[in-house]
């Protein structure tokens, strides 16, 4: 498993390609994420398929970004797409959130030696959301990369079918979840 930045955004054909965006509003606080699986036709196209998601309560920006690539995963792994994990060598998840790109490989390798602890000693922040976005990437048991891409939201297809980013926290569900993926009622 690795991490790229890259300022380019290119496609791989031989990939599911999964741009993922998370953010939140302050107050009151609730977050949204976006979702969006790409990969290569026979016809050499890329075929996009945007997945819904539910806007989340109580919720950071940060936690929005790492709940998004968690949801994408589990969707993945569950066949819930139509993108199937077995058609395809590789998984690249894209990101503009540097604070995944940058933390991937500390959550793979680092944190879990250290108890979940920073080099200063305090408690890795949304331990419980790094703990699950690596298990996931495990269990997708394909060759796996996490690429920063400056201003994924503005890339291609993507700025379409995401949406611009302050509008990520709404929910055409009409539904939202707490940041821990509880139901709750409806934003008002």
């Amino acid at each position: 498993m690795e991490t790229r930045l890259t300022a380019v955004d290119t496609v791989d054909e031989n990939a599911i390609n999964i741009y993922c965006d998370g953010s939140s509003y302050a107050g009151p606080r609730r977050g949204g994420i976006g979702i969006l699986y790409v990969t290569v036709g026979s016809d050499g196209r890329e075929v996009p398929e945007a997945l819904d998601s539910p806007g989340y309560e109580g919720a950071t920006n940060n936690e929005m970004e790492l709940q998004a690539y968690i949801r994408a995963l589990d969707e993945l792994l569950r066949g819930h797409t139509r993108v199937h994990l077995e058609d395809f060598e590789k998984v690249i998840l894209k990101t503009d959130s540097m604070y995944v790109a940058e933390n991937f490989r500390n959550a793979i390798y680092v944190w879990p030696t250290t108890g979940w602890m920073t080099k200063a000693g305090t408690p890795v922040i949304n331990a419980r959301l790094w703990k699950q976005l690596v298990d996931k990437s495990f269990k997708i048991g394909r060759r796996f990369r996490i690429e920063w891409v400056k201003g994924i939201a503005g890339t291609r297809a993507v700025s379409t079918i995401l949406g611009p980013r302050p509008a990520l926290p709404r929910t055409v569900l009409g539904r939202v979840n707490d940041h821990r993926g509880e139901q709750s009622p409806p934003w008002s």
